[in-house]
């Protein structure tokens, strides 16, 4: 059978930071790559297990960092039959599960491998793109040649020779607050998987206005809403579509970014065209000729614990929105490393990290301080994500000259960028496929791979 390749775009590196008492900044950070154990600089997902020890899915391998020293897992020493891990996923037993590209899923208990591929299991194809457990302890896996279920040694697979899957490429796994699971793939729209019934959505059947679905989020009235990257925003709700475009509302533009919702149920949107927020049927649009918003193309959206919010610009730096107030931080009126904003975070202290394509910044009471390869131990300038984990350390992952969504035309492709974060985020990244709480709001994002041959 003649298999297309799929490449992804990765981040080839991870930073991680420790100990922000230390004096000297070369002290601050520490830069992890194949010089110093790492397995392979090309990072594709990251994740801490139950015991704060942080995993690293490579091209090499699996790679576990404990007591500052990091234990390799590979072909060569465990039942891994590909290096190449994808995604990485914990279930609710604490066991880890790598998804690899050419070697199915393998699973460790902390003692025991085990790997289970289309030759002795019933797993449909051994490219895996992502995993979850729904609530019901059932596992599903995205693949190269749809979706498999795995259930107390039972398998069961869907495509769209026997279900009306969308497209057998299935890049991304999410369920809502119903227990109903939407599976996006690469180009067939969203299907959805309610007791037991299978459903399509793309643009022929249904409200999506677009096949290639940026965000996914669900708000806290259970209303999930799909941006798209030319097609507005949807939303569904009791089997209604709605569609939000430039022609029929005042969403600003069609070019969906980054969507969340607000601790007062308010819903941003980040547009390629300003900013729009959606509250009981009104729209408000604020863009830079109307409002103290720096540029019109968000790429990022976060709100601290304050409910202020943060919306990070391309190359117009962030703008911070308080009660009606507008504060804008940028390369001419502070010391911001950078203005193409790829990430805002808020650590457990109150600082708040920007993440740029120079560096990351770090702010505290009108005070900036700045990190780049040049005066600390940041191993590349370009940030596309930052989270913290459960020690207060951070993690970075890095992507060099990469910040693009996917686009029919060009075919070229990265990272969906919402925040996600936190899609991005859903996690771009704990997982490259992640689905994330974040405040009332679920959000997931993929890593769309490319097509080729």
């Amino acid at each position: 059978m003649l298999i297309k390749k799929t490449t992804f775009i990765l981040m080839p590196l991870i930073i991680f930071t420790f100990n922000y008492a230390f004096s000297q900044r070369q002290d601050l950070w520490t830069a992890f790559t194949e010089e110093n154990g790492l397995a392979d600089n090309r990072v594709n997902a990251i994740l801490e297990d139950n015991y704060g020890i942080i995993w690293v899915g490579t091209h090499g391998g699996a790679c576990k960092f404990v007591d500052g020293q990091w234990e390799i897992y590979h072909t060569d020493n465990t039942s891994l039959l590909n290096n190449r891990v994808l995604t990485m996923y914990k279930d609710t037993n604490g066991t880890l599960w790598f998804g690899t590209r050419g070697g199915g899923v393998s699973k460790y208990d902390g003692v025991t491998w085990e790997t289970l591929h289309p030759g002795n299991s019933g797993l449909v194809n051994e490219i895996v793109y992502t995993i979850i457990q729904d609530r019901t302890g059932t596992f599903w896996f995205g693949t190269y040649e749809g979706v498999s279920k795995y259930n107390d040694g039972i398998w069961e697979t869907f495509s769209t020779s026997n279900c009306p899957l969308g497209n057998n490429e299935v890049i991304v796994i999410f369920e809502d607050s119903q227990n109903t699971l939407w599976f996006g793939t690469f180009g067939g729209g969203v299907t959805r998987y309610k007791d037991n019934t299978w459903e399509t959505f793309n643009t022929i059947n249904s409200g999506l206005t677009y096949n290639f679905v940026n965000t996914i989020i669900e708000d806290a009235q259970g209303t999930l809403w799909f941006g798209t990257q030319g097609g507005g925003v949807c939303s569904y709700a009791e089997g209604i579509w709605r569609s939000y475009d430039q022609e029929n509302s005042d969403l600003i533009h069609n070019f969906v970014r980054s969507i969340l919702q607000d601790h007062k149920d308010k819903l941003w949107f980040g547009t390629h065209g300003g900013l729009s927020c959606f509250q009981d049927n009104a729209w408000n649009t604020f863009t830079s000729e109307n409002s103290g918003l720096v540029n019109d193309v968000v790429l990022t959206i976060f709100e601290d614990k304050n409910g202020v919010l943060w919306f990070g610009t391309q190359d117009g730096g962030v703008s911070r929105f308080e009660e009606a107030l507008w504060e804008t931080f940028n390369q001419e009126n502070a010391d911001l490393i950078d203005d193409w904003i790829t990430s805002v975070l808020e650590d457990r202290s109150g600082l708040i990290w920007i993440g740029t394509r120079n560096g990351v910044s770090k702010y505290e009471n009108g005070s900036w301080d700045n990190f780049n390869t040049g005066n600390s131990g940041l191993a590349d300038n370009w940030i596309l994500d930052v989270f913290e984990d459960s020690q207060g350390a951070f993690e970075k992952g890095f992507r060099l000259r990469i910040l693009a969504l996917l686009t029919v035309q060009s075919r070229q492709v990265a990272q969906a960028v919402s925040q996600t974060p936190r899609v991005r985020t859903t996690d771009l990244l704990a997982d490259s496929h992640r689905a994330l709480a974040k405040r009332f709001s679920l959000c997931v994002s993929a890593l769309y791979p490319i097509q080729s041959g």
